[in-house]
């Protein structure tokens, strides 16, 4: 995925990672069903200082709930202190993947 690529550039050079970078490159490995790639980004926010940070918590267990890993995406939701609603709706999207996973 180009997008990783990209991250792992800029992770390197003396541009600094924010959250929203975190966040995006996130989102790509849900799409891409690329579960390793995203453990090794969560360990990275810790790293960074983002683990307070409820769109890159967020985001963080919708692609633990889109690769069928609930145990760490139940995990997180439980340690975010403001759920909003993206929050409640991730949690809730991979249930029901997990209930069904032909159906999202």
């Amino acid at each position: 995925m180009q997008a990783l690529s990209w991250y792992r550039a800029m992770s390197c050079s003396p541009q600094k990672v924010d959250a929203l970078t975190c966040s995006f490159t996130l989102k790509g490995c849900a799409c891409a069903l690329v579960f390793s790639e995203a453990t090794q980004i969560h360990s990275q926010l810790l790293h960074f200082g983002f683990e307070a940070d409820i769109l890159l918590l967020t985001t963080l267990k919708d692609v633990y709930a889109k690769t069928i890993d609930l145990h760490a995406a139940h995990k997180l939701f439980d340690n975010i202190q403001k759920r909003d609603i993206a929050s409640w709706n991730a949690m809730i999207s991979g249930l029901l993947k997990e209930a069904d996973p032909m159906r999202l």
